[in-house]
């Protein structure tokens, strides 16, 4: 799953879309607040969640399925 934003608390601050080292996030056109963009090409390595200082992300690990 794609990181979750939480847009009531998020200030727009851009950490996560300059420190993801995917290349997720991006600023919303109009002031659209921070967007996941591309959700693909997440590494679930939980550095936006990390460096949100007011918690306002939230990286749920995809459960892994075993053969």
């Amino acid at each position: 799953m794609a990181p979750r934003i939480d847009q009531v608390k998020c200030n727009l601050c851009g950490v996560c879309i300059e420190n993801c080292p995917g290349d997720c996030f991006e600023m919303g056109a109009g002031g659209d607040g921070v967007l996941v963009a591309r959700p693909l090409t997440c590494w679930h390595c939980g550095t936006c969640e990390v460096d949100c200082l007011i918690g306002a992300i939230y990286v749920e690990l995809p459960i892994m399925m075993l053969a």
